[in-house]
């Protein structure tokens, strides 16, 4: 009865935080008429943002370069890392994670001591941990992805694609990173803030997964990489970082009480969804076509109050 009860909150949970997502269905075809300024350079950039495009393809490649565009995400993610404008980020986000390191035994003890305190509290972040779960998100990525196809949403069919490649992507990428800092769980943890077993064996890890997966945390990653390219790809609706910021902090939050993480481990995971959330929604912004394919667009247009329509034949 018990079990029954836990999986009724966590649907509901997971259903009230995640519905928006589904609302987001946008026709792109009510925005069929554009204000193009005098300039020629602005009619151009305008024309390659807003085209209304008639073909058989997505702009996002397809089902494949979910998996094929990884080895590219993983370097484009390692040249950000090198770029002399994220040099103060960088050593910003070290600095932080150095700091919550030297008092996260004592702020993880605090966490448990006050959500202990209430019961109703206490299940709350045990069940709310499942928001960071990426086979939720992958799975909410597919429901997406059906529901665009059925209303003809292409806005909404392209954001379900690159969420999927995001969660993939930044997953993998903090799965190499795990294996390779080995540190304890708080659940486990054998000294204060957890050991940390660098380059521990994979057979090991496999076995004893909460003694090794601790840095970074990967619910953190893909809750944010999942959030990012939903905001990229809809920054008309302001309400959906503040949403997503407020639930990336309470998934932290309750990570730690449920013995997952120390507050450490949370930086990087955010950062790292954040940059390959940005890599990916960028590369494949929404009208600007990734294939090769005949392509026939058609444009209508309002200029010094007249009527036009932009027709254009790519080969």
């Amino acid at each position: 009865m018990k079990n029954n009860f836990q999986s009724i909150i966590k649907i509901f949970l997971l259903t009230a935080i995640f519905s928006p997502f589904m609302l987001l269905a946008k026709s792109l075809y009510e925005k069929n008429v554009l204000e193009i300024p005098d300039s020629t350079n602005s009619v151009n950039d305008t024309l390659n943002i807003h085209k209304v495009n008639f073909t058989t393809k997505q702009n996002y490649p397809g089902f494949l370069n979910m998996i094929k565009d990884v080895p590219r995400d993983f370097i484009e993610f390692g040249a950000l890392s090198f770029k002399k404008e994220n040099l103060f980020p960088i050593l910003f986000l070290s600095s932080a994670t150095a700091l919550l390191m030297r008092y996260d035994e004592r702020t993880w003890k605090e966490t448990k001591k006050f959500f202990n305190k209430s019961k109703s509290l206490n299940s709350f972040t045990d069940n709310f941990v499942y928001v960071g779960d990426a086979k939720w998100h992958l799975g909410l990525s597919g429901a997406a992805l059906l529901f665009g196809y059925l209303s003809g949403d292409r806005q909404l069919q392209n954001t379900a694609f690159q969420t999927a490649e995001a969660v993939i992507a930044s997953g993998l990428f903090v799965q190499l990173l795990k294996r390779i800092s080995g540190r304890e769980s708080p659940a486990v943890h054998t000294k204060p803030g957890g050991y940390w077993d660098l380059f521990p064996d994979l057979g090991e890890y496999q076995h004893r997964q909460p003694k090794y997966y601790a840095f970074p945390s990967g619910h953190i990653t893909s809750a944010t990489a999942f959030f990012t390219v939903i905001s990229e790809n809809y920054p008309e609706l302001k309400w959906i970082k503040s949403v997503s910021y407020g639930l990336i902090c309470l998934l932290g939050i309750s990570l730690v009480n449920h013995d997952m993480h120390w507050y450490s481990d949370l930086p990087l995971g955010i950062t790292i969804g954040y940059a390959f959330g940005k890599i990916i929604s960028n590369r494949y912004s929404f009208g600007n076509f990734q294939n090769d394919d005949k392509n026939f667009s058609i444009t209508p247009l309002m200029m010094n109050g007249s009527n036009s329509v932009f027709l254009s034949y790519k080969f």
